[in-house]
């Protein structure tokens, strides 16, 4: 999938994105479930491309490839798992798993599916690093929540937007500490 906004000119990111706001809020402005979205914004880019939109249609387009390679790679690591002992079961997990690559030639980096039995000791320290970045920062997510919920408990408000406004700090000064010198 290309980075499809560098193509488009001012005036079409600017569409682009009311395209994308469209599709995830409703008229009045509330949020969209997740899976209307899908629908929303495959809707939004026919009508576009009706419209005579090129962009649109250059959208459509990329969307379409991304989610071949998407299926196809979900093919690829379903068909072929293997299995691993975690604690006292045994689960199945795909035996491909995405190493980055480098292509000597043009020096762009890109991702390609790689089972495990073919791999060599860098690909597995890459796979160690990835997994154990990816961990680091679901820890994070957790504590983030961790701490909203202990605000929102704290203030007996209903949502985290009536807790910080209840203690009249922003989410950023809240979860840095800053919050200790404002409130």
């Amino acid at each position: 999938m290309t980075n499809i906004r560098r193509l488009l000119s001012k005036e079409e990111r600017a569409e682009y994105d009311s395209l994308f706001f469209s599709a995830k809020f409703y008229d009045d402005a509330t949020a969209r479930p997740s899976h209307e979205i899908g629908d929303r914004m495959h809707e939004l880019l026919l009508d576009a491309i009706q419209a005579g939109r090129m962009w649109a249609q250059w959208v459509m387009d990329d969307n379409a490839r991304a989610g071949h390679i998407k299926a196809l790679k979900a093919w690829d690591r379903q068909r072929q798992p293997v299995s691993t002992k975690v604690g006292d079961q045994i689960v199945k997990r795909s035996s491909v798993q995405a190493i980055k690559r480098l292509d000597q030639e043009t020096k762009a980096m890109f991702w390609e599916d790689t089972k495990w039995v073919d791999m060599n000791p860098d690909d597995l320290a890459q796979i160690v690093n990835g997994s154990e970045q990816r961990i680091q920062s679901s820890k994070e997510v957790a504590g983030i929540a961790r701490s909203l919920l202990a605000l929102v408990n704290s203030t007996g408000a209903k949502t985290v937007a009536e807790a910080l406004e209840s203690r009249g700090v922003s989410i950023d000064d809240y979860l840095t500490g800053s919050a200790e010198n404002v409130a």
